[in-house]
């Protein structure tokens, strides 16, 4: 009985964890297989994960966290496919395929819907988008091996992407959910992945990345011309509905844009589109929010999309110049405009007797957002040095206001959790003719916030915050043989200031 336990637990730890499995595919002769595919599927034969053998006929399987697959299937031109039970994998396996024809009844020419070259995977769009797909997000989402997070965040095999190019370069940055979910799947021709991505040229090689990156190839006549979409979505139910996005955008090799507006009241969330995905990763997301916070209500436990009290507007520009042969500059805006209004209405009574007290709560609220950011950044990634600047500014308007009723007693309620923060963001990195490596690190914020709270008697009380910190590191690697040895010199500094 203890073993059974031990088992059952040793698998639910296994499964929270990515597995990787290796090993190699062959024919019935011994020649090594290259190009075949290997696909881990459940039983519904959803894909979980998928890779092609290497020119040495090797596959490397990733199956992501949390995932159980039934089994794995590899197949290759002709040969028959084979399925095993995933079970029944092992790391280091080497399976064998037979030799086997087929007769074809008709014969269609489609694009490769996946091709390996390298270290990259190329997905072709038309062979993974259907009827229904609209944005490149859509599309992206049915990939084997990658996934489209609800707050916009791509996965690859289970691990976030670093990077989201367009043709290359780097247009969004960390709010890349803007062209994720935005762009037209029709003028996307492949989705490029970057395994084992390093974006700072001085680093490949001597420093590895475990994430990929995305890049996605136009079409031609989505290149170097101006192409924008209008949709416009009217309704009337018990309220006037709508859902419209207007959006101009130009990508060539030395100057790209994106610039859009979107707004809606039938329950889309918009703000996620903009969010710093890259700066949630590292945990530096300039996000203090002090005492005060916006007011809500007890809702039920239903998706965000199932409410329509929401009234959103979402402006959103972005510039990318390359200012050389490995510089570039970005710029970026964006302002996010939401009214919400809420109703909570609560009756407790207390025992099941004649006149016995009856409490009856009811509160209004209604949240109005105004949050604008922008941001600057300035790169040189070339073959020894890097250098990127990245200067990001916020503030906003929040406020929130409403009316408690208790028993017939009124009580007014507002809350200003306004903030203002300014981040400074400064990597460089140099490689010497030798491999040594020096880096430094400097990152820095302050943010203001000036909130105000209605209080009791119906006076404001004023709360003003300050927070300030900064994180700065000096590392150099000496490289001594195959092996490196680090030194490193930090300074780290949090401060908050009640004024």
């Amino acid at each position: 009985m203890r073993i059974a336990v031990f088992t059952l637990l040793l698998l639910t730890n296994l499964s929270l964890y990515a597995q990787t499995f290796t090993g190699k595919v062959k024919g019935k002769k011994a020649e090594l297989l290259v190009g075949a595919s290997v696909v881990a599927s459940t039983e519904s034969k959803s894909t979980v994960a998928y890779c092609l053998t290497s020119d040495k006929g090797e596959y490397k399987l990733t199956i992501p966290k949390g995932k159980n697959p039934a089994s794995i299937t590899v197949s290759y031109i002709g040969y028959q496919k084979k399925t095993i039970p995933f079970a029944d994998l092992k790391d280091g396996m080497t399976i064998t395929l037979v030799e086997g024809g087929f007769k074809l009844k008709e014969v269609k020419i489609k694009a490769e819907r996946i091709k390996s070259t390298g270290d990259t995977l190329t997905y072709s769009v038309a062979g993974f988008r259907q009827g229904q797909d609209r944005s490149i997000a859509d599309v992206i989402a049915k990939m084997p091996g990658l996934e489209v997070k609800a707050d916009g965040k791509v996965e690859y095999q289970g691990t976030p992407i670093n990077k989201f190019y367009i043709e290359g370069l780097d247009l969004m940055g960390s709010q890349y959910g803007v062209a994720n979910q935005n762009i037209s799947a029709d003028k996307i021709k492949s989705v490029q992945v970057l395994e084992n991505h390093q974006s700072v040229k001085s680093l490949r090689g001597v420093a590895f990345s475990e994430q990929a990156a995305l890049n996605l190839v136009l079409k031609d006549d989505a290149k170097a011309v101006w192409t924008g979409t209008a949709d416009i979505g009217l309704g009337y139910g018990d309220d006037f509905l709508y859902d419209c996005r207007l959006m101009g955008m130009r990508f060539n090799k030395k100057y790209q844009t994106l610039m859009m507006y979107k707004n809606n009241n039938i329950g889309k969330q918009l703000d996620n589109e903009v969010l710093d995905l890259a700066a949630l990763l590292k945990g530096r997301t300039g996000s203090e929010s002090g005492f005060l916070s916006m007011m809500s209500v007890a809702a039920p436990d239903l998706a965000d999309n199932r409410y329509t009290f929401n009234n959103s507007h979402l402006v959103a520009g972005n510039w990318l110049w390359k200012t050389g042969k490995d510089s570039e500059l970005r710029v970026q805006g964006n302002g996010f405009i939401d009214k919400t209004d809420m109703q909570d209405y609560r009756s407790s009574t207390y025992l099941t007797l004649a006149d016995m007290p009856v409490i009856v709560e009811e509160q209004n609220v209604s949240n109005t957002r105004s949050e604008w950011k922008g941001e600057a950044n300035y790169q040189y990634n070339g073959s020894k040095s890097f250098i990127k600047n990245n200067l990001k500014g916020y503030i906003d308007f929040n406020k929130s206001v409403g009316t408690m009723m208790y028993n017939g007693q009124r009580a007014d309620m507002m809350v200003k959790p306004h903030k203002r923060s300014i981040t400074e963001d400064f990597q460089m990195s140099h490689t010497t003719a030798k491999g040594n490596i020096y880096n430094i690190d400097s990152y820095w914020t302050y943010s203001y916030l000036p909130g105000q709270l209605l209080t009791i008697g119906g006076m404001t009380e004023r709360l003003n915050l300050g927070f300030f910190s900064t994180l700065n590191e000096i590392q150099y690697k000496l490289k001594v043989g195959r092996h490196y040895l680090n030194n490193e010199l930090g300074v780290n500094y949090p401060l908050a200031e009640l004024i």
